[in-house]
């Protein structure tokens, strides 16, 4: 199952959307010190992190959990 991000991606640069969907399950399909679903969960933490990131920005509200290396 490909995410819609790659698919609307696929839409405007194929060869972007190709190069990082095949990255990103290289990632989520590899041995190591993390199991697939650990993985996951991080990946869909990160995600509503951002997403709510950027809803704050759009309505010019300070974000107080946002990190230090990407704060303004």
């Amino acid at each position: 199952m490909v995410p819609n991000f790659f698919k609307a991606q696929a839409a405007i640069d194929p060869d972007w959307a190709l190069n990082n969907w095949a990255r990103v399950k290289q990632i989520m399909l590899a041995q190591g010190a993390l199991d697939r679903k650990t993985k996951e969960l991080i990946a869909m933490a990160m995600e509503l992190f951002t997403s709510f990131a950027s809803i704050a920005s759009s309505l010019e509200i300070p974000c107080d959990v946002t990190p230090a290396m990407v704060q303004k």
